[in-house]
C-alpha cells in the first residue's frame, strides 16, 4: 500500500485525478480475479499485492479530488464519507466472510471496481488540476459543473493566482531544482505535512487497525470465544453507525472539537480497558463495552478527520505530492502496527498492549491540541493564506 500511495500522488499530479482512476480500476479488477480463481498460495499473494498496490494509489487521489471539487459547506461531509465507506466495506467483507465462500466474496468484490470505472467515465476532471495545466476554459466549465456559477468569484481568485504561477514559470524563475528546493524549504508546505503525519501516527498507533485485523482473536482472548464472531459483526455495525454520525458532525461541528472528543475519548477507553484486564474487573462484558466505545469514538473523529485534512490543509501546488507522502507514511505506520500486534499480545498480553496504544493516543492528541488549525467552512484559498501568514 505505501508504495502505491507515493505512486498515486505522482499520478494525480502528472496524469490528472480522473485519468489516474480510470487506469486504476481495471487493474484492481484483475487483482480480484486472480484471488477468486487462484489455485495456489502464490497466486493468492500476487492478487493481494496487486489489490493492495491499487488501494494505495487510489487513497491519496480520493481526498484530493473531493477537496478540490466540493463546496466548503459540504467538503467535511464528503471527505468524512471516505472513512464511512471504509466502514461499510469492512462490515460487508466480514459479513460475506462469515456466510459465503471466500472465492464468492472475491468475485463480488471484483464487480465493484468496474462499477466505479463506469461511473468515472462520466465524471469531470478536477478544475484545480486543469488550472495547474493552464487549461482555464476547461477548468471553468468543470468548476461550474461541480460548484455552480454563484461561486465563480472564488474560481477567479484561484485562476488569477494560477496565471501568476504560470507567468513566473515562463519567465524562468521556476527551474526544476529551484522548485524542488522551494518545496522542501517552504513552511506552508512542511507545516501542514507535519500536522497530517502526526495525526496519522496518532491514529494508527492508537491501535485503530488492530481491531479490524485481530478483532475475533482479541475478543476470544479478552472475554472468551463463545460470541467472538457475533461481537465482531456488532463492532463493525457500531463503526458504521458512528461513521454516519461523523459525516453529519463534520457539517455542524468544528474539526478541532470532533478531534479532541474522539482522541481523548479513545485514550480514556483503551486505558480503562487495560485497567479492567489488569485488575480482572467486569469480565466478560465490561471489557466488551469498553472495546465497543473505543471503536465508536475512533469512528467519530480520529478515523475520518486526517483524510479530510489531506484535502484541506495541503496547498494546491503541493497537494498531490503532500497527500502521497502523508498517506504513504500512514500506511507504513499501519503496516508496523499490524505486524507488531501479535508479538505485543504474546509478550505483554492485551493489557500491556492497550497501555502502549492508549499512551500514544493521549500524547499525540495533546500535541495536536496546540498545532491543529480549524478549517471548517473555510475555502481552500483561505486555508492557504492562513499558512502563508503563520509561516512568516
Amino acid at each position: 500500500m505505501a508504495p502505491g500511495y507515493w505512486t498515486g500522488g505522482f499520478m494525480a499530479d502528472k496524469l490528472g485525478r480522473k485519468t489516474s482512476v480510470l487506469l486504476l480500476f481495471p487493474v484492481s479488477f484483475v487483482g480480484w480475479l486472480m484471488i477468486g480463481f487462484a489455485n495456489s498460495v502464490k497466486a493468492l499473494v500476487a492478487g493481494r499485492l496487486l489489490i493492495g498496490y491499487c488501494v494505495g494509489i487510489l487513497a491519496p487521489i480520493v481526498p484530493i479530488y473531493v477537496g478540490e471539487t466540493s463546496d466548503p459547506l459540504l467538503r467535511g461531509v464528503l471527505l468524512g464519507a471516505i472513512s464511512l465507506n471504509l466502514s461499510v466495506g469492512i462490515l460487508a467483507c466480514h459479513a460475506m466472510g462469515t456466510w459465503l465462500h471466500w472465492r464468492t466474496t472475491a468475485h463480488i468484490c471484483g464487480v465493484l471496481p468496474m462499477v466505479c470505472w463506469i461511473i468515472c467515465m462520466f465524471s469531470r476532471e478536477s478544475p484545480m488540476w486543469l488550472l495547474s495545466k493552464g487549461r482555464l476554459e476547461q477548468a471553468r466549465r468543470s468548476w461550474v459543473f461541480f460548484r455552480g456559477e454563484y461561486s465563480l468569484e472564488e474560481f477567479s481568485l484561484l485562476g488569477t493566482a494560477k496565471l501568476a504561477e504560470i507567468s513566473d514559470r515562463k519567465a524562468g524563475e521556476h527551474s526544476m531544482l529551484h522548485s524542488f528546493r522551494k518545496t522542501w524549504s517552504s513552511r506552508y508546505f512542511l507545516r501542514p505535512l507535519a500536522i497530517i503525519c502526526l495525526y496519522f501516527f496518532t491514529l494508527q498507533f492508537a491501535g485503530t487497525n488492530m481491531i479490524i485485523f485481530y478483532c475475533v482473536e482479541m475478543i476470544a482472548d479478552i472475554s472468551g470465544s463463545a460470541y467472538a464472531y457475533l461481537i465482531t459483526l456488532m463492532i463493525d455495525a457500531i463503526r458504521l453507525m458512528f461513521g454516519v454520525l461523523a459525516c453529519f458532525l463534520m457539517k455542524t461541528c468544528r474539526r478541532r472539537t470532533i478531534t479532541f472528543i474522539s482522541g481523548f475519548g479513545v485514550a480514556v477507553t483503551i486505558l480503562s480497558l487495560s485497567a479492567c484486564l489488569m485488575l480482572d474487573i467486569g469480565r466478560p462484558w465490561v471489557p466488551i463495552v469498553l472495546l465497543v466505545a473505543y471503536t465508536a469514538l475512533l469512528s467519530l473523529g480520529l478515523m475520518p478527520v486526517p483524510w479530510l485534512l489531506c484535502g484541506e490543509l495541503l496547498p494546491r501546488k503541493f497537494r498531490g505530492l503532500g497527500t502521497g507522502l502523508t498517506s504513504g507514511f500512514a500506511f507504513i505506520c499501519f503496516f508496523m502496527v499490524i505486524k507488531t500486534m501479535p508479538a505485543m499480545m504474546e509478550l505483554m498480553k492485551p493489557k500491556g498492549a492497550f497501555v502502549i496504544y492508549g499512551s500514544v493516543a493521549l500524547i499525540g492528541i495533546s500535541i495536536l491540541y496546540f498545532v491543529l488549525p480549524e478549517t471548517k467552512n473555510k475555502t481552500l484559498q483561505e486555508i492557504q493564506i492562513y499558512f502563508d501568514q503563520t509561516s512568516h
